[in-house]
């Protein structure tokens, strides 16, 4: 066999695994977030600001604040990324009654997850009614606090 050809199936072969090495590695690196603000306990208002921390949200995802009470969310706000590694996002909980508590979930959402979300809200906003969701598609939670409304 002329050495021209093994030479060229060679380099092919190494070429395509290191590829594939470098593809793992980016794909490896999973999605971090985290809710630093209010704090897992706290007594909040019926409005309040979040904050927290992310750390390699995939391209087309978005950061969404949601509210969990049992198996049941409500969307709340698209979280506002600053400098790649921040955000914040504003939480209006006052239908809920002061001293019950829920949850707020921050969820890196999937294109079809927004989707769904923008219907909902649509939907919504159509008939000033907001069911609750049973899940959100496409998506992972990243963080979870219990709260309780002041």
């Amino acid at each position: 066999m002329d050495r021209s050809i093994v030479f060229f199936w060679k380099r092919l072969f190494v070429t395509l695994i290191v590829i594939l090495v470098v593809q793992f590695e980016v794909n490896a690196a999973e999605v971090e977030g985290s809710i630093n603000s209010p704090s897992d306990g706290d007594k909040v208002a019926g409005v309040y600001e979040a904050k927290g921390s992310v750390r390699n949200l995939p391209s087309g995802h978005k950061l969404w604040v949601v509210v969990r009470k049992g198996k049941n969310f409500w969307p709340k706000d698209e979280a506002f990324i600053v400098g790649g590694k921040k955000w914040n996002a504003n939480v209006d909980e006052s239908a809920t009654k002061p001293g019950r508590p829920y949850s707020l979930v921050l969820f890196s959402v999937g294109p079809s997850g927004q989707t769904q979300i923008a219907d909902w809200r649509r939907i919504g906003e159509e008939t000033y009614s907001w069911p609750a969701m049973k899940g959100i598609k496409d998506s992972k939670a990243l963080d979870m606090i219990d709260l309780r409304r002041k």
